[in-house]
């Protein structure tokens, strides 16, 4: 019995996911042929070349060519029929794009071929002026490949559907089968054409994120119609969304056979044995399926203890097909949150509990990921993991003199002390991402962030003067803050460069899975809400006071008045690219990247 594993689009292509790998760690430890296919990372090798995205222009210029456009307003396309609305709104995203573009296009296509070296060039990578070009040549390659399927948009780093409708079923359902709608489908059928899946009794595909839900129930269609083989789906976005599996049995007769909830570790196994015929399918827990008669949820697993699994295997898959130089390598020391109270974080859905794996654990990890990758940059994959253990991890580290660099999420907690933060950034802490979410009180006791407030600041100094690189991240526009609040955090983003080294803000979404949702959202202000569609994770909200939009309005001011003053800087605002940021701090240290100033000019 053989297994394949995929990652599908999008997600952003810098470096390895996690998900699939833990899988078939698991599986291969226990005698299964277990392989990985990242489609994700083959996905943006194959359209970032000048052949496609010279297709993609010029399959554009003939739908401008040969359409009749009705002449409807921004507002009327949004009260049409689907296919008038979109054909509308491509008609006139199109010209848009053409006119203010291109200038562009020629030189994306007849660069895109050296930024792809870039990006991989032990020497030119490292040279913000050519790094940060080939950059906006793969931003603009997204921008060209969208074209055609226009107003549905990819970007390297998020995809987006049709955002004139709601994400409801029909119409996720109709961008999954037309090619007018899902750059997905060409690609995948000619991509699927190149592999022998006739081999496979079992395919699985995670889909850990909203961007990945087109193209993976796309690619679940066609591999059901192509292959013999069980088709399952799972990850952290269809545990939120599984509810809705109910009132839509169709899809597993046309999207997958079976969707798998919650931590996978142990139930890849199960599911193994279920393929093998060893198992019932009643008997796999975490699993939704349909009986013929309705569709069926089995029972949960029981509690996943994180020494009990075995290390991610990478086997199979070619590292040097990454959009970068060398490799950050993802590890897991935890699972879910120890705090899990924030009312507006959805984090740990999916995940059944908070656990931690043993420091004697991680270590033999790490060791194990240097010896078999020969990496020595690694992302901790956790939602916080506390100063007390993070002092014993890197006590550990010091006394088998690992020589690694490593950044993570962590929270303002004050046991971060300065030796705390010292001895962490002496065992190779690089960068550490902090929720500093909002500079008002009031605002911060309703997100229950259960840290100390007035000790936030201090521990920011503190990271910083030992040396780590704070990346800040910042939540604007909470139900019923005010512009003054809102300008509170402002402040701290725009006057405290000496602890703030690059940031992302962040729009408040009421997230469907999030503690604020699921109890009074009334408490919160919240008068009226509703999901922007059936598989979307977030609710479209009304609240007492200022309203969302125009909160949303000034945080996107703000946002580009600062991105464009700070344009020449490396990295001031990233939301999805850490991980260059990592290796270039390891390359050129912390000072170097946060004065360098670009003299190339960029595309904004």
């Amino acid at each position: 019995m053989k297994m394949l594993y995929i990652f599908p689009p999008q997600w952003y292509p810098m470096n390895p996911f996690l998900s699939v790998a833990t899988l078939t760690g698991q599986l291969r430890r226990n005698g299964y042929d277990a392989r990985i296919l990242d489609l994700n990372v083959e996905f943006f090798n194959d359209i970032f070349t000048k052949e496609y995205l010279q297709q993609a222009t010029d399959k554009a210029k003939s739908f401008i060519n040969g359409y009749e456009p009705i002449g409807l307003t921004r507002e009327e396309i949004f009260s049409a029929d689907y296919k008038t609305a979109t054909n509308e709104a491509r008609y006139i995203l199109i010209n848009e794009f053409f006119e203010k573009h291109a200038d562009r296009i020629q030189k994306v296509l007849d660069g895109i071929e050296n930024a792809v070296r870039v990006m991989r060039d032990e020497t030119d990578f490292y040279d913000p002026e050519k790094l940060f070009a080939a950059k906006d040549i793969l931003e603009e390659a997204a921008k060209i490949a969208s074209l055609p399927t226009l107003p549905c948009e990819l970007t390297i780093d998020n995809y987006y559907p049709n955002p004139l409708f709601p994400l409801d079923y029909k119409y996720v359902k109709s961008q999954c089968f037309d090619k007018n709608d899902n750059l997905f489908i060409e690609y995948f059928e000619k991509k699927l054409e190149t592999l022998d899946l006739s081999q496979y009794d079992y395919i699985g595909i995670s889909i850990p994120d909203i961007s990945q839900l087109i193209a993976g129930l796309t690619l679940g269609r066609l591999l059901k119609e192509k292959t013999s083989a069980h088709i399952s789906i799972g990850g952290g976005y269809i545990s939120k969304i599984a509810e809705e599996f109910r009132k839509y049995p169709e899809m597993f007769e046309i999207f997958f056979d079976t969707a798998e909830l919650l931590d996978g570790e142990k139930n890849c196994l199960q599911m193994a044995e279920y393929i093998s015929g060893k198992r019932k399918i009643s008997d796999v827990n975490s699993l939704v399926y349909s009986d013929g008669n309705g569709v069926i949820f089995t029972e949960l697993s029981e509690k996943l203890q994180m020494d009990s699994i075995v290390p991610p295997d990478f086997t199979g898959i070619d590292f040097s097909r990454y959009f970068s130089p060398s490799v950050v390598m993802p590890l897991q020391i935890s699972k879910g949150c120890y705090w899990g109270k924030c009312t507006f974080c959805d984090f740990y859905t999916g995940q059944q509990c908070f656990d931690i794996k043993s420091v004697e654990t991680v270590i033999n990890e790490i060791e194990e990921m240097i010896n078999k990758y020969s990496v020595t940059s690694f992302l901790f994959v956790d939602e916080a993991v506390p100063p007390v253990y993070y002092k014993r991890l890197a006590e550990k580290i010091l006394e088998k003199n690992l020589k690694i660099n490593f950044y993570s999420f962590v929270r303002l907690e004050k046991g971060f002390t300065k030796e705390v933060l010292q001895l962490l950034h002496k065992a190779g802490a690089t960068l550490f991402m902090w929720g500093y979410e909002s500079a008002s009180k009031r605002v911060m006791e309703m997100i229950n962030k259960g840290v100390d407030l007035d000790d936030r600041l201090s521990v920011m100094k503190a990271s910083a003067d030992s040396g780590i690189w704070n990346h800040v991240t910042f939540l604007l526009g909470y139900p019923t803050e005010t512009i003054e609040e809102m300008k509170m955090t402002e402040d701290i983003i725009e006057n405290r460069s000496d602890i703030v080294d690059s940031l992302s803000p962040s729009s408040f979404a009421m997230k469907r899975c999030a503690a604020i949702a699921n109890g009074k959202p009334e408490e919160f202000g919240i008068t009226d809400y509703r999901l922007r569609g059936e598989f979307h994770v977030s609710y479209e909200i009304k609240t007492v006071g200022v309203q969302m939009q125009e909160l949303k309005n000034h945080k996107l001011k703000f946002q580009n008045d600062y991105i464009y003053a700070k344009r020449h800087n490396l990295w001031n605002i990233t939301f999805s690219d850490s991980d260059h940021l990592l290796l270039y701090i390891i390359r050129h240290g912390k000072d170097f990247v946060k004065n360098y100033r670009l003299k190339y000019e960029r595309w904004m």
